[in-house]
């Protein structure tokens, strides 16, 4: 009679955990399905249109509509009287920034000019108000001469059924007043993707008191083309190219498969001697794109055989993807008869973290008896343990680094080089061969060439003159046209001192401008998304010509130019700081610039599942530099785009590229080697 009460009483129990188990899987079902028909409803939109300030707008006038976050675009528009040519991005959901550099064709006085842009997305379409319009807020030209400074509201509604888009904004200075735009796309559901993206436009600026008309349209997924009638005056041409660089290619066609066979966990002994060993698990990383450079075997301290292992990532940009390749490996091919393995990993000459994986764990983990996200806990990244009895080590495989790599590319710098913003730049090519010595001291060699520049008349500007030593905007001077120099020549050493603490110290050319001496230690624990470090370096000018250096730079006083007796000394506190879930990290430098100024620079950046950083920076000192009457703080911005968003393999090579509003000598530092931290994340990024 128990009996038969406990089989239904476990009966109804079981019965109603299926039940409850079934009723979740449901409503998880439910919950996709909704965000599905969500993400649907957000796709049918009407064409997005970038305005000539690369923001999201109509010509003139912006809108309150924002693009897919990670869009970068960038813009030419020319007329008549002036010349534009801008990048946006779409910074996140709801902020969206731009910079324009302005080419005036009919004004003397200032001719050029910088111009940043923000705006705010205050309600988006992603908010889900269907009967509510779009609201944002902005500023245009926060950082320019003034003269089109306007802060502004602005408030947009789609009317999907009648395929058109309307805009009502009021603002300050420029856009004095109301504004408004319209925009009609009357074959938005063509199959022809000439007509699809066809829009009629029209604005009205209470400024100009004028109505400005035209079409714009897209030709393929990328380019925008824009043709207007400025008050009926003036006919205005617009390109734009905009490219989803946030998104993450998530399959690289030509990237190995996860490794599945052969499987081999024979003992090692006659059969499989260690020397097999070592060469079948260093062909098997090598084709997973992990370079082993070092195969020990010892006894750990409960006397069970260890493996140890030490690799080099040359190919994989997230620490996830290397992990899982390396489990692949070491589960087919470890010998049964070790229990553990510890793996070092290594980036820029310093062991950076170790994993250390238990040979049964990692079977099972195999054969699917244990979950990424369970085994991931159990065998978590870990500070690299000391080695107290190395010699005690059998060494089975060692391979040495290459004492030289050559690397030959392109360059092109480019510069608000003068003090009034005219534009500079500089093409040419480097040669940079570099490597490692005796494995451990790195050191780098850098020749640069120019081929073309329109550096080749350098003054002074005396409208905006600075008071400070000349620390960096003399940098035009080093890059003559048609000159080969020595831009790098540096060793550097680096060392993991355990409990998350490294240091480096670096000496040579570190730059074109600036040679010396420089030292570094940083606090980076593993699995820490903070580090701080403090830094110095003590450097000496070079002269614009050869190797030399010189003890004097120039400086502007009451009664002109003097030379006054310079080293540079810079020492600063470094704080760092990665939001992951915001997908946002912050740099923080306080200490002392070139220039003898004191102060702060902070750097906001934003990445992207595709490996894309993009950043905006600030510079805050008591150099007191004034451009155009104003307080200058030097400022700018920055983005690394990885190379294989491109390519149908993966990669670790980027191409960087920054600007600062002005060339000016606050807030200079000098370059000392790579960092410390800038080698750590590269190591244990993830996304």
């Amino acid at each position: 009679m128990c009996c038969a009460v406990f089989l239904v009483s476990a009966s109804w129990i079981f019965a109603e955990q299926n039940s409850f188990c079934l009723e979740k899987f449901e409503q998880n079902f439910l919950l996709h399905d909704l965000e599905f028909i969500e993400e649907i409803k957000i796709s049918d939109r009407l064409p997005f249109i970038y305005n000539y300030s690369t923001l999201g707008g109509y010509f003139h006038t912006p809108s309150a509509r924002m693009d897919t976050t990670g869009t970068l675009a960038a813009n030419i528009t020319a007329t008549p009287s002036f010349q534009m040519y801008g990048i946006g991005f779409q910074f996140f959901d709801r902020i969206q920034v731009s910079v324009n550099y302005h080419i005036y064709k009919e004004k003397k006085k200032h001719n050029t000019d910088r111009i940043a842009n923000i705006k705010l997305g205050l309600i988006t379409e992603k908010d889900g108000f269907t009967y509510l319009p779009s609201l944002a807020v902005g500023i245009d030209d926060f950082i320019g001469i003034g003269g089109v400074s306007s802060p502004y509201i602005v408030m947009s509604k789609q009317f999907l059924p009648l395929n058109v888009e309307c805009s009502l904004g009021w603002g300050r200075k420029r856009l004095q007043g109301i504004f408004a735009g319209i925009s009609w796309s009357p074959f938005r559901k063509s199959e022809k993707g000439f007509l699809k993206s066809l829009s009629f436009i029209a604005e009205y600026d209470s400024s100009r008191g004028k109505i400005n008309t035209g079409l714009v349209f897209s030709a393929g997924d990328y380019f925008q083309f824009s043709l207007a009638s400025l008050r009926g005056k003036e006919v205005v041409v617009s390109g734009c190219l905009q490219f989803p660089l946030g998104v993450n290619q998530k399959t690289k066609p030509q990237d190995p498969c996860l490794y599945v066979s052969p499987i081999n966990t024979e003992p090692l002994g006659c059969i499989r001697n260690e020397q097999d060993f070592s060469q079948e698990i260093a062909y098997a990383l090598k084709q997973q794109g992990l370079d082993l450079y070092r195969a020990s075997l010892r006894f750990n301290a409960f006397g069970d055989k260890q493996l140890c292992l030490k690799i080099i990532n040359t190919r994989y940009r997230e620490e996830s993807e290397v992990r899982e390749r390396i489990q692949c490996v070491l589960a087919a091919l470890t010998p049964s008869d070790i229990k553990s393995i510890l793996l070092v990993v290594e980036e820029g000459g310093v062991n950076c973290q170790a994993y250390c994986f238990d040979r049964e764990l990692l079977r099972c983990w195999y054969h699917n008896q244990i979950s990424d996200f369970a085994y991931n806990a159990l065998v978590p990244l870990q500070e690299v343990p000391e080695c107290k009895n190395s010699y005690e080590e059998a060494i089975i495989f060692q391979r040495h680094k290459p004492i030289g790599t050559l690397v030959i590319r392109p360059r092109m710098l480019t510069f608000f080089g003068t003090n009034n913003g005219k534009f500079k730049y500089n093409i040419g090519a480097i040669v940079s061969p570099e490597g490692y010595i005796k494995d451990q001291l790195y050191y780098k060699i850098q020749l640069g060439y120019s081929i073309a520049s329109s550096m080749q008349k350098i003054r002074q500007h005396q409208k905006n003159p600075s008071y400070l030593p000349i620390v960096r905007s003399d940098t035009l001077s080093y890059l003559r046209p048609n000159r080969l120099s020595l831009e790098e020549a540096y060793l550097q050493k680096t060392w993991n001192l355990g409990c998350g603490w490294f240091f480096r110290t670096a000496t040579g050319y570190f730059e074109i401008a600036y040679a010396g001496i420089a030292a570094e230690c940083l606090f980076y624990p593993v699995n820490s998304n903070w580090a701080i470090g403090l830094e110095c370096a003590a450097t000496y000018k070079r002269k614009y010509q050869g190797i030399a250096f010189t003890n004097h730079v120039k400086q502007l006083k009451k009664t002109g130019y003097v030379e006054i007796p310079f080293t540079g000394m810079q020492y600063f506190l470094d704080i760092y700081y990665d939001c992951k879930p915001l997908h946002v990290d912050l740099q923080m430098s306080v200490g002392r610039f070139l220039a003898k100024d004191r102060g702060v620079r902070i750097e906001l950046g934003r990445y992207f599942p595709s490996g894309l950083r993009f950043s905006l920076w600030m510079t805050i000192t008591n150099g007191h530099d004034r451009v155009n009457g104003r307080i200058y703080y030097d400022k700018g911005f920055c983005f690394v785009l990885p190379l294989d968003l491109f390519f149908p393999r993966s990669s670790r090579n980027y191409l960087g590229f920054s600007m600062s509003a002005y060339l000016r000598d606050v807030g200079a530092r000098a370059k000392t080697g790579t960092s410390l931290y800038d080698t750590l994340y590269r190591a244990r990024y993830n996304y």
